[in-house]
């Protein structure tokens, strides 16, 4: 009887037993204006009876939050396995995404997870102060050596 036991154990799995693990091994991601980032998403599924995962995203800003429409927003947006990939970056792309992944075909508690959050910050093309510097000093000896050609030429 203990044979039979362990083989039903090992072989039927409630849906209260299916455990779903999400993961976001990025804490924090910088983007740049106009470039493309991904955002890593892992998961482990337990559950026995089924391979259907379905995979969300989720954006939360400072004001708002809501589900990324992937399917209607192609060109922005893309699924690569669980990864989202997202083209285009502007400063409204600034948020916490958060993956959430559950099994179409199971109800049970576990069966759904959601990962702890990828902080992303778009940084936009502007210039530091020493690359500001660096560019005025360049302008002003370029015009200083052109007054200097056209001081010599009109000399001559």
């Amino acid at each position: 009887y203990l044979f039979i036991y362990i083989i039903f154990i090992f072989t039927y799995t409630p849906e209260s037993m299916c455990i779903i693990m999400v993961t976001q091994p990025q804490e924090h991601l910088h983007g740049r204006f106009n470039q493309s980032i991904t955002i890593s998403c892992h998961f482990n599924n337990s559950c026995h009876k089924s391979n259907q995962n379905e995979v969300q995203w989720y954006v939360f800003r400072t004001d708002s939050y809501y589900q990324l429409d992937i399917k209607n927003q192609a060109m922005k947006y893309v699924l690569q396995g669980a990864d989202l990939h997202i083209n285009s970056l502007s400063h409204t792309d600034d948020g916490v995404y958060h993956c959430a992944v559950f099994d179409a075909l199971s109800t049970g508690s576990g069966a759904q997870a959601i990962g702890n959050g990828t902080t992303l910050t778009v940084k936009g093309n502007e210039y530091n102060a020493g690359q500001i510097m660096l560019l005025t000093l360049v302008v002003l000896l370029s015009l200083y050596i052109l007054i200097v050609l056209v001081f010599f030429i009109c000399i001559k």
